[in-house]
């Protein structure tokens, strides 16, 4: 009966966690739908677009560690409710903004209050399940984001056009305050948090070790290459290039989402029943999100339309195999300190992500406007920065070992 209660607690606190993980990467992908809107509301360039997207990525980049060691020293609860709070004030500041540096701001701390979402979430997966269950439910929790993201397309860019970019924001910011109190009325942890941490120890192993650096290659340049396309510039491309509506354009870029929401668990669940190592595994669905970047970066004008929603499938199920990079961490580092560990990762991940969009929106930039949009040629270079993070991303898996560590 008491097993009964926990694993009933376990998976209600689960459900409240994915269903702010949700909302966390619809505020990571939503600019794309409204790109257009806020340079005209703001009056800015599409590399000042990306600077300010990019303030998410910064101010999570720079809350993963802190989260990291709340997270082993202070249990998920905790850690959850002071980042959700700080999620909900940013949401309301970006939705009332009347200038491009109070929305910049918002952004910002947007990205520091969901930063605090995933790793504590992680490490309620990693201390409150089995090992051999750990891919799975990351890949569930993935999927859950990305149903987050599938909302902030062709949903999110049918309710700006009714309601305007503000109000959608608005709501979105009562919906997590809503979770939020859901979070103080159920969440719990489980287990002791035991002995005192180390870390000066831990980040002189994990800076020592030649796993850690090649799991962030892999993770940073292909996550920072979806993340270039998907969350910023996907939309504009397709309405530039393709010369199609906002939300005909949603619609397709929706597909990435879908490939996510559909790979994660598949590919998480899998390598937790088979004997298949999990770095070949994730170099083998990395091959293929590297050849869906070169066609899109060799024909960028002349794919067919239709072709472009398998594209962006097949660019979202392959990405996905990312879910296997916390199993990797799980099985071959030490629990006790697996929120800091993954922490230490995803610095460099949301870098990564900060990176190539800024890179991205200069691409463009250099290339010049025409008429209302971007030219063929901006988007090229786009794409063939994103070709160059996937093999990246490839080669780095290719030379990971199993078993780096677990002392």
């Amino acid at each position: 009966m008491k097993g009964k209660i926990f694993r009933n607690s376990a998976n209600l606190g689960f459900i409240i966690l994915a269903a702010l993980y949700f909302f966390s990467y619809f505020h990571r992908v939503s600019l794309t739908v409204i790109s257009l809107d806020l340079i005209r509301t703001f009056h800015i360039s599409a590399t000042s677009l990306g600077l300010m997207s990019s303030a998410y990525f910064y101010s999570y980049a720079g809350a993963q560690l802190p989260v990291g060691m709340f997270s082993d020293v202070l249990g998920t609860r905790r850690t959850i409710l002071m980042f959700t709070l700080l999620s909900f004030l940013g949401t309301m500041m970006f939705a009332l903004a009347q200038d491009i540096v109070v929305a910049t701001l918002g952004r910002a701390l947007i990205g520091l209050g969901v930063g605090g979402i995933y790793i504590p979430t992680a490490k309620f997966i990693s201390s409150q399940y089995h090992e051999r269950q750990f891919a799975g439910l990351n890949g569930v929790l993935l999927a859950v984001g990305n149903a987050g993201a599938i909302f902030a397309t062709a949903p999110l860019a049918f309710l700006v056009e009714s309601l305007g970019w503000r109000s959608c924001f608005l709501s979105v910011g009562f919906i997590i305050l809503g979770l939020l109190i859901l979070s103080i009325l159920f969440l719990r942890d489980r287990f002791p948090l035991g002995d005192k941490i180390q870390f000066g120890k831990l980040f002189k192993g994990l800076i020592s070790s030649r796993n850690i650096w090649l799991l962030v290659l892999s993770n940073s340049c292909a996550y920072g290459a979806l993340m270039a396309f998907q969350g910023l510039w996907a939309v504009p491309y397709l309405v530039n290039v393709y010369k199609v509506t906002r939300t005909t354009a949603g619609n397709a870029v929706m597909s990435i989402a879908l490939g996510m929401i559909i790979g994660a668990p598949a590919i998480g669940v899998l390598s937790d029943k088979v004997s298949i190592s999990r770095k070949n595994v994730f170099a083998g669905w990395l091959s293929v999100f590297l050849c869906m970047w070169a066609l899109i970066a060799l024909f960028p004008e002349s794919l067919s339309y239709e072709s472009l929603y398998g594209i962006f499938f097949l660019m979202g199920f392959s990405a996905s195999s990312v879910v296997l990079v916390g199993a990797m961490v799980n099985e071959n580092y030490p629990r006790r300190t697996f929120a800091t560990t993954a922490s230490f990762i995803n610095v460099f991940v949301f870098l990564g992500v900060m990176l190539f969009q800024t890179l991205t929106g200069f691409a463009l930039d250099i290339a010049g406007r025409v008429e209302s949009g971007y030219s063929v040629a901006g988007y090229r270079g786009v794409f063939f920065i994103c070709l160059t993070g996937a093999a990246i991303a490839l080669i780095s898996a290719a030379f990971i070992k199993r078993g780096d560590t677990r002392k």
